[in-house]
C-alpha cells in the first residue's frame, strides 16, 4: 500500500499470468514505477478467471484504501473508470491484448 500511495500518482499497470501456469488460478500484478522507473508491485489479485468484474473489484478495494487515487496514466481495462468515473487518468491498453483481440476478431471474418 505504501508504494501505491507513494508512486501511484505517476501511473500504474496491471497484467496477469494469462494461463502461463498449470494451476487454475490467475495472478494479476498491480505495478507502479518509482522515481528511477523501476517497477514495484503495489498489489496482487488472485482469481480463477480474471474478468473485468474482478478488476473492478480490485479498484473498489483500492478506492476504499486510497479514496483520492487518480494516477496520470493507467494500463488496464475499463474497470477503472467504473470505480473512478471522475478521474483524469489516461487509459492505455496493452499491445498484447490489442493484438490478441484483433487476431481473434479477424479470424472470424
Amino acid at each position: 500500500l505504501d508504494w501505491l500511495m507513494r508512486y501511484g500518482e505517476r501511473g500504474i499497470a496491471i497484467d496477469d499470468t494469462f494461463d502461463l501456469t498449470r494451476y487454475n488460478l490467475k495472478v494479476a500484478a498491480l505495478m507502479v514505477a518509482d522515481g528511477r522507473d523501476r517497477g514495484l508491485p503495489a498489489g496482487f489479485l488472485i482469481s480463477s478467471h480474471m474478468s473485468s468484474a474482478d478488476i473492478t473489484c480490485l479498484f473498489e478495494v483500492i478506492k476504499e484504501l486510497v479514496p483520492n487515487f487518480d494516477p496520470k496514466v493507467l494500463m488496464t481495462d475499463e474497470g477503472f473508470k467504473e470505480v473512478f468515473p471522475d478521474a483524469q487518468t489516461t487509459l492505455n491498453f496493452c499491445r498484447y491484448h490489442i493484438y490478441k483481440t484483433w487476431t481473434r476478431k479477424t479470424s472470424k471474418v
